[in-house]
């Protein structure tokens, strides 16, 4: 299945000030420990800068060794998810960063899915935004999330 999905983080902070943003796709449980591993997970992050789009490996621990750029023909795969950067984009305003991602998922990765986003800071080590919603834990957070087909 392909899709696009919008994804709006509100940088009150300053878009000046938000690095990258890391969107998760995962199962409808949490991630398993506040370290970030996301197992067989879809979990992506994108340098807001150089557009630059990670993709976490199956296990959860890492990032691929490999990246792709927004709008090149360039993809990202794991088990659960391919990511085509050639119709991602990013675009900021004063308030606002919005990503497009164009994405397939394996016919393994199905069934109900959460996602959130968190976004990462110059300025500070850690997630920027502590809105929590969705996490028990807090460990991010919930934005506004549109998928198109």
């Amino acid at each position: 299945m392909l899709c696009c999905a919008v994804f709006v983080y509100d940088a009150t902070e300053g878009v000046q000030n938000v690095k990258s943003l890391s969107i998760s796709i995962i199962n409808n449980d949490a991630p398993v420990s506040a370290s970030g591993s996301f197992a067989n997970a879809c979990l992506l992050n994108l340098i807001i800068d150089s557009g630059v789009i990670q993709l976490v490996d199956d296990s959860g621990g890492a990032f691929l060794t490999t990246t792709a750029s927004v709008g090149t023909e360039q993809t990202l795969s794991n088990s659960q998810c391919t990511v085509l950067a050639g119709g991602s984009s990013v675009k900021t305003s004063t308030s606002s960063v919005t990503t497009n991602v164009y994405l397939t998922f394996a016919e393994s990765f199905h069934g109900a899915k959460k996602i959130y986003m968190s976004g990462q800071s110059h300025a500070r080590i850690g997630a920027i935004g502590t809105q929590q919603k969705g996490m028990p834990s807090g460990l991010i957070m919930q934005r506004s999330i549109a998928l198109r087909r």
